[in-house]
């Protein structure tokens, strides 16, 4: 990003499920992009093919757990919760 390039990473334990988030320093998800974001073919980079997103939802999904997202200028954080037991 233009503002410096640093990605923070954490994991914890919330009860029964992990938490493993990915932030980043960037300009953020445009709004247009945001409800669409984790459909196929969605995607904001000149050379992505908007399958990595849909794939990495489906993926958590089938072993019950969620990948959401939050974003804002500045700043956007991925977080995958998983079931410890299912």
């Amino acid at each position: 990003s233009p503002e410096g390039d640093w990605v923070r990473l954490e994991t914890r334990l919330e009860g029964n499920i992990v938490l493993a988030s990915v932030m980043d320093h960037g300009p953020g998800i445009p709004e247009d992009v945001r409800s669409r974001l984790f459909e196929p073919f969605v995607t904001t980079k000149k050379t992505g093919n908007g399958l990595g997103l849909a794939v990495s939802r489906q993926i958590v999904e089938e072993h019950g757990g969620v990948l959401e997202f939050e974003s804002r200028p500045g700043q956007t954080t991925f977080a995958v919760r998983l079931p410890l037991e299912r």
